[in-house]
């Protein structure tokens, strides 16, 4: 195609405000033409209508995550399915976007999730990214939380703190473990003797959260 060819289409896409059609693209390709985002989420959590929204995993922690996800896979021929990953009594479901195959690869945010979650999403889907945790059966992002911890002990202790108490996370979360390593190895540095009563652990959620700082709180 030449270049003035191009401008043109490109120019009335533009004024237009053309969208692609993608379930128009999977009747002619035959392949599915979507990229999923997995998020988990609690069984007794509510909706905002029924006054339970506290108890709901809090998707603004993972809003930005989401957005550049979705603000990339935009630029590309695919578009995006969002969907929660009910946790139910330490098992985590498939999303039906993946057991329907209406998606050709996932990125799973999901450190609630066993190990093997990946595992069984790769039975429907070709392609899985996990986000949160290293896995070595898939491709995986994650940050380094004991090193995170720790920098944020060094940082109050440095400015004078000593009574430092720690919230970690949902102790189903497979980064319990490296937050607390991170912890007490930042009392170890500065000699601060740890206190158990000091340290308690939250659901990924506003209840969750509350209830720990409360338990905190309590025992000063």
């Amino acid at each position: 195609m030449r270049k003035e060819t191009r401008d043109r289409v490109l120019d009335a896409i533009r004024q237009l405000d053309y969208h692609p059609n993608f379930a128009a693209r999977e009747l002619i390709t035959a392949e599915p033409m979507n990229i999923g985002i997995v998020m988990p989420t609690y069984t007794d959590d509510g909706g905002v209508g029924d006054g339970r929204y506290f108890r709901r995993i809090d998707d603004a922690s993972n809003l930005e995550l989401v957005s550049r996800l979705t603000e990339y896979v935009s630029r590309t021929r695919y578009g995006v399915l969002v969907e929660h990953a009910v946790i139910s009594e330490g098992e985590c479901r498939l999303p039906s976007f993946a057991l329907s195959r209406r998606v050709s690869g996932v990125f799973q945010i999901s450190p609630l999730a066993g190990a093997e979650y990946a595992e069984q999403l790769r039975q429907y889907v070709p392609a899985v990214v996990e986000i949160g945790v290293p896995n070595p059966d898939c491709d995986s992002v994650f940050s380094d939380f004991e090193r995170t911890v720790f920098l944020s002990v060094e940082y109050l202790a440095d400015h004078g703190h000593k009574r430092i108490a720690f919230i970690n996370c949902d102790p189903a979360s497979r980064t319990l473990e490296q937050r607390m390593a991170g912890y007490l190895s930042g009392l170890r540095k500065y000699g601060i003797e740890y206190r158990a009563e000091w340290v308690s652990c939250s659901r990924f959620n506003g209840q969750g959260g509350y209830d720990a700082f409360k338990k905190i709180w309590g025992a000063r």
